[in-house]
């Protein structure tokens, strides 16, 4: 119970979340904030607004939903559908892609430590029209 007092205001920023609205970021995370993904490791709020805010300026949409929780003490792992839409990825077109992020919160019931996990391959690889195809035929193969 206590764990879902926690996520709420998290969800809730992250489903309002805005290029205009950044500030909103500091209601749920740490000063000292650790953020990593496939592709980012990014340490304090600062540098983390920063990042919200470049990926805000260039993705023409960003959604996501929520598909389990699994909550722990002070972690949670989210499971979570990103419906992403980007210029220069798919010809715009929305791209679905699947996650989980893994959260720890401090004492204070604001996230320390995030780290998603992401099919990097179907968020952009497969979006260019050869090497995604090269990525989809690959990706048959190992299924056989």
């Amino acid at each position: 119970m206590k764990m879902m007092k926690q996520l709420s205001p998290f969800i809730d920023v992250y489903n309002g979340l805005t290029l205009g609205n950044l500030d909103t970021l500091e209601q749920i995370h740490s000063v000292e904030i650790s953020f990593q993904d496939q592709v980012h490791s990014i340490h304090g709020l600062k540098e983390l607004t920063i990042y919200f805010a470049k990926l805000y300026r260039t993705v023409s949409s960003v959604k996501f939903e929520l598909t389990n929780i699994l909550a722990h003490d002070n972690d949670a792992l989210i499971e979570r559908n990103l419906s992403l839409s980007h210029p220069k990825l798919s010809n715009g077109k929305v791209i679905l892609v699947e996650g989980t992020r893994s959260l720890t919160f401090d004492q204070d019931g604001k996230v320390c430590h995030r780290r998603d996990y992401l099919d990097l391959g179907a968020m952009v690889y497969e979006c260019f029209p050869l090497l995604g195809s090269l990525i989809r035929y690959l990706k048959r193969r190992l299924a056989e």
